[in-house]
């Protein structure tokens, strides 16, 4: 199996794009990636992610074991010119890099079973999980004026968010209190912690200071349909 990872950052020139637009254009960016579903598997990591960037996509293949086969980076190019060529994905993936896929995902579980998070991407990680719970908790119709009382109801109730993406699932911790601390378990503070209020917003951006250097902010937008979306940035502090 080889691979080939690229580390993404978002910076001012991404943010001064309307919100909608960069909406649009992610959309049209994961359509794009969606030609090769099946045929090259890709790992996106970003509040799970493996450094200190926003994202990161590594895309795997299976190699065959003979020394002789070209490098990764030289079969991606073929495929990209069988493309170009006016051949579909599917087809122009097999003839590149052959239709082992069982074997391919096979050595990609292998990996990825290796991975470990960084201290920053944790913190992001966490800031997510509470950005969600904020927003399944306002569709049932709670709002909060303060963290401690957010906090106070997510672990009155034992809140848990179970998520699903393809055949992935996965679940928050049983014990909720984790998200309201930093990395070395102490309960973040009103100074560490906190709703910050954005004019025309549908929420107050939840704003946190979970290491030392680092300031997370999650800002929430109304999507039009009646559901929330929210984007977390990591500024200074």
């Amino acid at each position: 199996m080889t691979s080939c990872s690229a580390s993404f950052l978002r910076d001012a020139n991404w943010f001064s794009l309307a919100y909608d637009r960069r909406k649009e254009l992610m959309l049209g960016h994961g359509k794009k990636g969606r030609e090769y579903a099946g045929r090259i598997l890709q790992l996106i990591t970003g509040s799970t992610g493996l450094d200190d960037f926003e994202w990161g996509v590594t895309l795997f293949a299976t190699d065959p074991a003979d020394p002789s086969t070209p490098k990764y980076r030289s079969r991606l190019i073929d495929m990209l010119r069988l493309v170009h060529s006016g051949k579909t994905g599917d087809v122009a993936f097999e003839e590149t890099f052959g239709d082992n896929l069982p074997g391919f995902q096979r050595r990609f579980l292998e990996y990825a079973a290796t991975l470990r998070a960084t201290p920053k991407a944790t913190c992001i990680e966490r800031q997510q999980v509470l950005a969600s719970m904020l927003s399944a908790l306002k569709s049932h119709g709670k709002r909060f004026e303060s963290v401690s009382g957010f906090r106070r109801t997510v672990i009155d109730i034992g809140m848990v968010m179970r998520c699903r993406d393809g055949d992935i699932e996965w679940k928050t911790e049983s014990d909720p209190r984790v998200y309201f601390t930093d990395l070395d378990g102490r309960l973040l503070d009103d100074h560490r912690l906190f709703f910050d209020e954005r004019h025309g917003a549908p929420m107050p951006d939840l704003v946190s200071r979970p290491i030392t250097g680092l300031q997370l902010r999650t800002r929430f937008y109304d999507s039009g349909s009646g559901k929330l979306e929210d984007e977390t940035v990591a500024e200074g502090n």
